[in-house]
């Protein structure tokens, strides 16, 4: 009788609701922590800045701590959304390679291993197709080229210069392929057109920065959420007479490759894309499209506009290099 009435009293305090307030987890919202939901994965990779969350190796990049339910919570330290766990990633020096791969590996496993036992994210992840380049059919490739392009070219008078690493890698895109490019544009075949759809190619955008101060225009990767002010790059309009004689400038051209953060699926690769960047993806896709035209031998390889931008690019920015004293 005794132990009945102790075991009836157990239960009335167990389900009094001091009792379970007592006893709720931390934070427990488990039941709405959805892995699959590609918008919470953008919030998580939100987070994640390069001045608290920088230069980290491949399994400890953003992307995967964000597939595994972190988030950035400040400099060196993730904080698992749903269970408040905490991880503060400090790696030992690169110049001690063996210890700094074993503590990298270490760090891997605690992306999974450190939630706490009732959290949903303990054996669970986003999925692996939110890390790599969507898959996208012609027409949605098209129409956000398009919508890309026309944001780009609102800054026709100050268009940004392609830097020499990018325009090197962009000139694997031959001569009729950027007339096809091109077809898909309104366009006036001018250098800022041409510059323009390049930008476009590369995943950026711009977007308008309005504050009481002042107006800038920024241009952004919406994957990687990237943001670089477009006046602090030269110009194709840059004044080179200036620069000849030495005006001071910490203006740089813009690289529309790697200006993205290292992760980002517009530059990083992947089996599911065979291994191709993001704007390799869309270019692929674009020129595919388009009717073969047989084109000689001998003009096959860079587009003379672009060689022409390229070469402008490379005497602009020599020009701001110092020259050397005997």
């Amino acid at each position: 009788m005794e132990a009945r009435a102790r075991s009836l009293l157990d239960a009335f305090v167990q389900d009094s609701p001091r009792h379970r307030a007592a006893t709720r987890r931390p934070n427990d919202n488990s039941s709405s922590a959805k892995p699959w939901d590609s918008d919470d994965y953008a919030k998580r990779l939100g987070t994640f800045k390069p001045s608290t969350w920088f230069h980290r190796p491949r399994g400890l990049m953003a992307d995967v701590c964000a597939q595994h339910g972190w988030i950035n919570s400040s400099s060196d330290e993730l904080r698992c959304v749903t269970c408040m766990a905490t991880i503060c990633l400090l790696l030992p020096s690169i110049t001690d390679r063996e210890e700094y791969e074993r503590a990298a590996e270490e760090y891997e496993a605690k992306l999974k291993s450190v939630h706490r036992d009732y959290c949903v994210w303990k054996g669970a992840k986003a999925p692996d197709s939110f890390l790599f380049f969507p898959e996208l059919s012609f027409d949605e490739c098209v129409h956000a080229f398009r919508s890309r392009f026309s944001t780009i070219m609102k800054l026709r008078s100050h268009m940004p210069i392609i830097s020499d690493d990018a325009m090197n890698q962009l000139s694997e895109i031959n001569e009729e392929s950027l007339k096809g490019l091109m077809e898909f544009l309104p366009h006036e075949k001018s250098d800022e057109d041409i510059v323009g759809c390049l930008i476009a190619l590369c995943g950026w955008e711009t977007q308008s920065l309005q504050s009481e101060a002042a107006h800038s225009n920024l241009l952004v990767c919406t994957t990687c959420n990237q943001k670089l002010v477009a006046s602090d790059l030269l110009t194709i309009h840059s004044n080179e007479k200036d620069s000849r004689r030495g005006v001071p400038t910490d203006k740089c051209p813009f690289d529309v490759i790697g200006d993205h953060r290292p992760w980002c699926s517009w530059i990083a690769v992947n089996a599911l894309n065979a291994k191709r960047p993001g704007w390799k993806v869309v270019v692929g896709i674009l020129t595919e499209s388009l009717a073969p035209t047989p084109v000689p031998s001998s003009q096959v390889g860079v587009a003379a506009p672009i060689r022409r931008a390229l070469d402008d690019a490379k005497r602009l920015v020599q020009s701001f290099v110092p020259n050397k004293v005997p």
